[in-house]
């Protein structure tokens, strides 16, 4: 039984760092954050957040909260599914999650102060926050890292050879690709930000 449980717990573990390290660090800091960043600047995202900013703190929770654990449970069936072999439809998954806890993770930047209002909640984010420390110092979080980091760089590598090999840098995709691009900047630039 205790060789059993030990399994478990080992399990769950790994689930758990995978999917921290997979968002955390890949999706979070490469693409997440970013486009969070430029989208803060847009008119419409800055009336979003005045308007959230004056909901009451429990239905701020409630939003919260119901959000996060959505985002979870995908994030956990999700690694599941990568680490039984269903590698595409966990990935699907994991797509799926990325919008929803970008939205999260915006929420609750702008209501963190409401939030931390319930001393329950602050005390179980400061827990989490320690929590995460420790995970970090684990060998399977450090094993697991350079596994993930490894396929990274090896699936980069694929991509760049599939870009040189069927859309080279001269070619009619990515001019239009780039054209697209630069009005569709052209035009976020010219947006008045009042």
């Amino acid at each position: 039984m205790r060789r059993t449980m030990k399994r478990l717990g080992t399990l769950l573990l790994t689930i758990a760092i995978f999917n921290y390290i997979l968002f955390e660090e890949i999706v979070w800091e490469s693409i997440a954050r970013p486009i969070i960043t430029y989208l803060q600047e847009l008119r419409i995202v800055q009336r979003a957040e005045a308007h959230i900013r004056r909901y009451n703190r429990y239905i701020v929770l409630l939003l919260f909260l119901s959000l996060f654990l959505f985002v979870e449970l995908l994030g956990i069936a999700a690694g599941a599914l990568f680490l039984s072999g269903n590698f595409l439809f966990g990935l699907l998954l994991y797509l799926f999650k990325i919008p929803i806890a970008m939205f999260t993770f915006w929420l609750f930047r702008i209501t963190e102060a409401k939030l931390m209002k319930f001393q329950w909640f602050a005390y179980l984010y400061h827990r989490l926050i320690r929590l995460i420390e420790k995970m970090k110092e684990t060998e399977v979080y450090r094993s697991l890292k350079r596994k993930i980091f490894f396929y990274r760089g090896w699936i980069k590598e694929r991509m760049v050879k599939l870009k040189k090999r069927f859309f080279p840098k001269r070619g009619e995709f990515i001019r239009r690709v780039r054209h697209i691009y630069s009005r569709m900047k052209r035009i976020f630039q010219e947006t008045p930000k009042n």
